[in-house]
Formats: C-alpha cells, structure tokens, sequence
C-alpha cells in the first residue's frame, strides 16, 4: 500500500483504507473501516486528475466494494477518500 499524500484534522488516519490487490490487471476491492459518523465520498481520479468513479458513502462502520476498472487505460490512478473534516489518496496501478 502506497500512500501518495495525507491529509488530516480527525482520527480519519486511524481508518484502514485497504485497496487490493494493487497493482491490479482490471478490477479492485477498497475497505475501510469508518470512525466518524458523517457522510464520505469515494473517488477514483486519473492522473490528469479527472473522475473516472465517484460514490457517495453513507456512514458504514465496514465500507467493502469492487470496482472494475478494465474500461481505463493501464496507468496510475488515485482512490481518494473525503468526509467534510479530512481526506486521504492512496495510489493503484493499473496494468
């Protein structure tokens, strides 16, 4: 697990953010364990920095999802997750 860049005001540190398997040939699982009770965003950017997918996350203590990414170009990507206090971007390679 890479992390490309942190930023934070919360214990939203202290939530695993897993994305395997990284790298990946087409699709991923993110998990999170969620701390704080308020709503997130989940975000998968390219490199220019453009959504590719975006989700909107109601408070899940236990947050799991595949997403399929055989439809974009091998690359580095970034998962980005954001609540209203902190957001945190883990890199995945897409081969």
């Amino acid at each position: 697990e890479d992390s490309c860049a942190l930023t934070s005001t919360n214990e939203l540190v202290k939530e695993n953010l897993s994305i395997y398997p990284n790298p990946t040939n087409r699709q991923i699982t993110i998990e999170t364990i969620l701390q704080e009770e308020e709503d997130y965003t989940l975000s998968i950017l390219n490199i220019f920095g453009e959504i590719i997918i975006n989700e909107e996350i109601n408070f899940k203590k236990n947050y799991q999802k595949i997403f399929n990414l055989n439809k974009s170009a091998k690359g580095v990507y970034i998962v980005k997750l954001k609540s209203n206090k902190s957001t945190i971007y883990k890199k995945v390679i897409l081969q």
